[in-house]
């Protein structure tokens, strides 16, 4: 029953009843026998269980920052933008359950998420962090970050010092987003998603150990411009040109080379070259 949104729980005001179990199982059991009972928030440091009478939303979740909140969902019981775990949860005419949320849309990405899912209005937008969407036909977790006050940027790329990539894991690499590994890649995905948007223009960015090396003109890419992967003399080089037409080069380390001490560099036209010694990002809002 855990949905996009693991940590938190909903209002008071939509709050059915709140008792004290031993887990979550017992909580759930108390919300099967309540017909009004459309989702639960559990406390196992405290034992406390609420019962709720709707279904949160990104907008409606009130975010717990320690996560000691554990937020479920009964199943056939969540309107359009809700919360969900299977397509049989949406009750709107049309919807699916994409990214773990009802919607009519065919793809989610942290763009969507931020701007038509409701997150934007609320704290998820203020710093990076884990969501869930919906790429390639399949659930797809996501790292959404603000850029320069803009939120909706989706992670392509992180790279963390003694990682070595190859033509393949450039790709995709990760994809589950699993803690202990020290990389993950959809950058096999970033013409799809660049697709995905409307105008002229779309955007990347670049963290260079936690600062962005791309400002806003930089990081705006004509459309019909996409990210190209190449390896070259032992270098994994991800290049774009932006609406200047200046091109943006990030170099990384690939498996047969040696003795690389340092995770990648960025080379812009008409900057210096910046060099990564913990990590690098590479971020689109398409």
């Amino acid at each position: 029953m855990e949905t996009a949104r693991s940590g938190g729980r909903l209002a008071t005001s939509e709050r059915l009843t709140a008792a004290a179990t031993a887990n979550s199982c017992a909580c759930c059991a108390l919300c099967h026998l309540q017909p009004r009972c459309a989702s639960l928030g559990f406390n196992p440091l405290t034992g406390e269980c609420e019962l709720y009478g709707s279904v949160a939303s990104y907008a409606t979740l009130l975010v717990d920052p320690e996560e000691n909140w554990s937020y479920y969902v009964m199943p056939g019981r969540s309107a359009h933008q809700q919360f969900c775990r299977h397509d049989s949860d949406c009750t709107d005419a049309g919807d699916a359950c994409r990214g773990r949320v009802c919607t009519d849309r065919t793809s989610v990405t942290c763009r969507d998420i931020a701007r038509w899912l409701g997150a934007g209005r609320h704290p998820f937008g203020d710093a990076d962090v884990r969501m869930f969407g919906w790429l390639g036909g399949r659930e797809t977790p996501l790292e959404c970050d603000v850029v320069n006050g803009v939120s909706g940027f989706t992670e392509l790329l992180s790279a963390r010092a003694g990682v070595r990539l190859n033509s393949a894991t450039i790709l995709e690499l990760n994809r589950r987003l699993e803690p202990d590994v020290r990389a993950h890649s959809i950058l096999g995905m970033a013409e799809a998603i660049s697709r995905l948007g409307a105008g002229p223009v779309y955007q990347l960015a670049v963290s260079v150990d936690g600062r962005w090396a791309t400002d806003g003109q930089q990081g705006r890419v004509p459309r019909n411009h996409t990210i190209t992967v190449e390896t070259i003399g032992g270098t994994i080089q991800v290049s774009f040109r932006d609406e200047r037409n200046a091109v943006t080069r990030v170099k990384l380390p690939s498996d047969d080379a040696a003795g690389a001490g340092y995770v990648a560099q960025v080379e812009q036209e008409g900057s210096e070259t910046r060099v990564a010694y913990d990590w690098i990002e590479i971020y689109i809002r398409e």
